[in-house]
Order: structure tokens, then C-alpha cells, then sequence
């Protein structure tokens, strides 16, 4: 879903997961095949073979880009959403259970003109970019089998967002050198979303109420797997005791469905400490794993989040 920049993780389509399975406005529009687009598979057992996709999305973006130039009064949105939102419909988010997390970036076009061509124009950096995509999710494959999965890759000037993950087999990674300081930081992001997508397709069930506690561990869950795959690709912090009483209060929300708490606790505010729902979550993970190392990591990514609260093994 979306993703913090600064952190390099996503927040990843589920801070706020809505009951919604589509979007109609991408129904009619069939994605053309891109030079861009490279296919690997991974087998991980005569049964079971796992297929990617990993699609640059640059020259849809030189479209837009060309389209702005040559329309300054038009909607950027408008031309964004038919130079590059619309051709790529079928193939970056079709079915995608978050697909409404892709609204913000479909309001808010690149509008950073100069900088946008000069990272089109990279294209040394861009290809970089996409080995280290490949790689990393055949790196997270390899420890969480999961399902076909597609990739796009998203030339962006937004220092807002850096990945989103649409549903399962969806990932939308936004790329601009500054999102990601390391190539450590940017396959960790992919590995962060990787389990998003994995666990959306194994456990996600849109008829149930998502909770602020259902929000920690599925951002526990997947910043544990980062960890796992790629040590120190994230930049959470880490709170300790004196931090009780804000604990307190987090604890006593826990069930709640208010957007607005899960986006506080989880966020933070001028009371909340920043990320503090995400740096929970993660704790909750690593304190049950600790006790209990032999689950595996099938069995914890399944778990109930309700798991996670116990204190007895």
C-alpha cells in the first residue's frame, strides 16, 4: 500500500483496507505488451512453479510527460490517467483488493516536469532499479513461496510514496532516487510488499471488519519478513518502555475500526510518536517469535493477529 519515503516501507494498501474488489474505469482498457516488461520463474519443487513480471513503466511516463508539455492547460490527472493509468490497467491492478490506495497517486500526478524527464532519461538508473526488483523477489521467493506475481515500476517525483501493494500478485513500486538511499532499502521495500501480496492471497477475507490490531500485524508481519530477508533495509523505530503510557492507550484501542485512530496510532500525530502502530507491530512479532522459534514462517504469516497478544506459548 502506500508507503512511508523516509522509511522506504510501504504502507501498503492496508492501513485502512476498504471492503472493495475493483474498479470498473480500468474494465475496458487491455494493457499492450511493453518491451519493458521482463517474465522469470522460480521453482521451488517439481509441483510448483512460481512466475513474475516486472514492468517499467517509463514509457508511459515520456507519454505523460510529452502530453503535459503539449497541453499545459489540461488536467495533469486527466492525462495521467490516460497515458499511463489506463494502458496499464489490466496488467499493474486488475482485481487488485486495495486497489483504492492507487487513488491518491491517480489525483496526484507527477507535476515536477524537469525532474521527471531527467529520471526518464536515467535510464542506466532505471534498469538498475529493476535488477534489484528481480532480485529481491526471487530473494523473498525463496523463503515465502507465494503466487504469480506483477511488479510495476513507477517513475515518480513524489517523496510521499514508495510502494504499494494492490492485492495479491499487484505490487506498485514508485521510484525516484531519493525514496531510496540504498539498494538495500529498495529490495527490502520490495520484500515488505512481497508479503503483503502473499499474505492477501492466502488470508485475506473482504467480509471482515479490519481492525487497528489487524493493521499492527499486517505491518508486523511484513516488516519482520524484510527484516528476515534483508537486515536493516528499514528505519522503524524502536520504543522503548518510556513509552508506556502511549502503549497503554494503543492497547485499549486495539479493536477499534475508526480510519481515523488506525491512521493516528499507526502514523502518529503531535502526541503519537511517528510510525509507533508500525514499531508495535513489529515488537508483537519478534517478542512471539522469540518464545517461539519453531513456528514457521507459513504458520506465523497466517496466524490470527489475536495470536500475537498471548503471553504464554
Amino acid at each position: 500500500m502506500r508507503a512511508f519515503n523516509i522509511l522506504a516501507i510501504t504502507l501498503c494498501a492496508v492501513i485502512t483496507i476498504l471492503l472493495c474488489t475493483g474498479d470498473r474505469s480500468l474494465e475496458n482498457n487491455h494493457s499492450q505488451s511493453s518491451l519493458r516488461a521482463d517474465q522469470f520463474s522460480i521453482g521451488h519443487s517439481e509441483a510448483m512453479t512460481q512466475t513474475f513480471t516486472i514492468r517499467l513503466l517509463d514509457r508511459e511516463l515520456a507519454d505523460y510527460l510529452e502530453a503535459v508539455k503539449g497541453n499545459p492547460d489540461q488536467s495533469k490527472a486527466e492525462i495521467f490517467e490516460k497515458k499511463v493509468i489506463k494502458p496499464v490497467g489490466d496488467d499493474c491492478f486488475r482485481d487488485g483488493e486495495y486497489l483504492h490506495w492507487l487513488n491518491e497517486i491517480r489525483k496526484n500526478p507527477p507535476a515536477e516536469l524537469v525532474y521527471l524527464e531527467k529520471i526518464l532519461n536515467d535510464e542506466q538508473g532505471l534498469m538498475k532499479v529493476k535488477d534489484t526488483v528481480k532480485e529481491a523477489l526471487a530473494q523473498s521467493a525463496q523463503y515465502l513461496p507465494g503466487q504469480a506475481t506483477t511488479v510495476c515500476i513507477m517513475p515518480t517525483t513524489s517523496r510521499h510514496y514508495s510502494g504499494l501493494t494492490i492485492g495479491s500478485g499487484k505490487i506498485l513500486m514508485l521510484y525516484q532516487p531519493y525514496l531510496y538511499p540504498t539498494e538495500q532499502e529498495l529490495a527490502g521495500t520490495v520484500a515488505h510488499e512481497y508479503h503483503h501480496s502473499v499474505w492477501t492471497a492466502k488470508h485475506f477475507d473482504p467480509y471482515q471488519p479490519f481492525t487497528l490490531l489487524d493493521a499492527m500485524l499486517f505491518e508486523g508481519k511484513a516488516m519482520y519478513f524484510q527484516e528476515i530477508v534483508y537486515p536493516n533495509s528499514s528505519r522503524i523505530p524502536n520504543y522503548d518502555d518510556g513509552y508506556g503510557e502511549i502503549r497503554n492507550e494503543l492497547i485499549g484501542r486495539l479493536g477499534s475500526i475508526d480510519t481515523n485512530i488506525r491512521e493516528q496510532m499507526m502514523f502518529g500525530n503531535e502526541q503519537i510518536p511517528y510510525a509507533f502502530g508500525y514499531s508495535e507491530g513489529y515488537r508483537l512479532v519478534r517478542q512471539y517469535l522469540q518464545k517461539n522459534p519453531n513456528v514457521s514462517m507459513e504458520q506465523w504469516t497466517g496466524m490470527k493477529p489475536e495470536e500475537f497478544l498471548k503471553k504464554d506459548p
